[in-house]
């Protein structure tokens, strides 16, 4: 379970792509002026048994001078200098298709197909960003590593003017964020031992709050009925509080009789993005085979790798990986009969193509529990056990 969330710590999709290439580690590091941490394991360790993560950049708001590096531990990119950060982020990265959004439409393929953008995918500037061999960043343009065939690490250096303003963002998940601010020579500029005073205090306090979250809403329990008077019980898929994410369904057991509904709410996820799918088996072999490796070389249609392995390509910009419209996408006629594929398609914070909310009414009974799971976090599961009418 660590190692999972460990693996989707950055985002929704991350966790089953993100094993297709790991970058080496490159010698030689020169020490960086700054390091600042995104997300956290220690925060996984210290709110168990709560499935939470740390999804902020621990740092408070920067003050840096020109010339200084960060190092970043975790998937960071930087926006442009001066930028009204909350409109960048909605006409830049939210939703499908948008330069930097991390999902775009797959031209080459009939409507629904969609395929992971690789301007976010790798690293934007290639060469660099590690060791010794930081990225420079001048606030003209995006700089960022790589949501997952990027380094662990990223180094950059602050070549921007003095009274520049700029945001260290997660591309995937772009409401964990950062403010830096380039100072004169002469200011005082932020320390290292602020930052790593408010990286020990965010976590613990972070830990606390998503433990303290997740045992209340083990026992979430609310009931409407709808406008032909059946009953609704209602449930969540998954939690984000700030600063942290829970990657569990709210309650785990949902209990209804035959013929009432289920509706799955995904309004409370500022960071991250899943999907309520049934049965668990159907949704476990969609999600292994989700996303697909192409080669696009730009004329005629994606080939398939042409070698064994990462990065699939012979050159590797060619790699292409599709999101299949099953996985992506609502599936289903909004009944359960029990052992029919039935999906919410992705729905969340960032991608935003499924329902949401998600509804389905159970036509059958099964006391101990139709199992369902999130394709984007397999470990996220749920149950709806049904009970004969009453």
């Amino acid at each position: 379970m660590a190692r999972r969330l460990r693996i989707v710590a950055t985002m929704a999709i991350v966790g089953l792509v993100g094993s297709l290439l790991v970058a080496p580690l490159e010698a030689g590091a020169a020490p960086a002026d700054y390091t600042v941490s995104l997300g956290s394991q220690k925060l996984f360790e210290l709110a168990a048994p709560a499935p939470a993560l740390g999804t902020r950049f621990y740092a408070p708001s920067l003050r840096v001078h020109k010339g200084d590096t960060i190092k970043f531990k975790g998937s960071a990119g930087l926006a442009p200098a001066n930028v009204r950060i909350k409109k960048w982020i909605r006409n830049n990265t939210r939703g499908i298709g948008k330069k930097w959004s991390i999902a775009v439409r797959d031209r080459d393929e009939p409507r629904q197909h969609l395929k992971l953008n690789n301007r976010v995918v790798f690293n934007a500037q290639r060469g660099c960003g590690y060791g010794a061999q930081p990225c420079a960043y001048d606030g003209s343009r995006v700089v960022a590593n790589g949501a997952f065939f990027g380094r662990p690490k990223f180094v950059v250096k602050v070549n921007a003017d003095v009274g520049d303003v700029f945001w260290a963002l997660n591309l995937i998940q772009p409401r964990a964020r950062l403010r830096i601010e380039v100072v004169a020579n002469g200011a005082t500029a932020t320390k290292q031992s602020a930052i790593d005073r408010y990286k020990r205090r965010h976590i613990r306090r972070d830990a606390a709050r998503a433990l303290a979250r997740h045992q209340q809403l083990l026992n979430y329990d609310r009931v409407t009925r709808d406008s032909s008077g059946t009953l609704v019980r209602h449930a969540l898929a998954g939690y984000d509080g700030k600063g942290f994410v829970l990657f569990s369904m709210y309650p785990r057991k949902v209990h209804i009789r035959k013929g009432q509904k289920v509706k799955w709410h995904f309004s409370s996820l500022r960071y991250e993005d899943h999907t309520v799918t049934f049965p668990q088996r159907k949704a476990a072999a969609v999600a292994q085979n989700g996303f697909a490796p192409f080669c696009d070389t730009g004329s005629g249609p994606d080939e398939p790798p042409q070698i064994q392995g990462p990065p699939f390509c012979t050159n590797p910009d060619d790699l292409e990986l599709d999101i299949k419209p099953r996985f992506a996408y609502r599936r289903g006629d909004k009944r359960y009969r029990g052992g029919d594929y039935s999906n919410s398609g992705i729905s969340g914070a960032n991608v935003e193509v499924g329902a949401s909310p998600y509804k389905l009414k159970f036509t059958r009974k099964n006391r101990k529990g139709f199992k369902y799971i999130c394709m984007l976090h397999p470990d996220m599961k749920g149950k709806v056990a049904v009970r004969a009418r009453g």
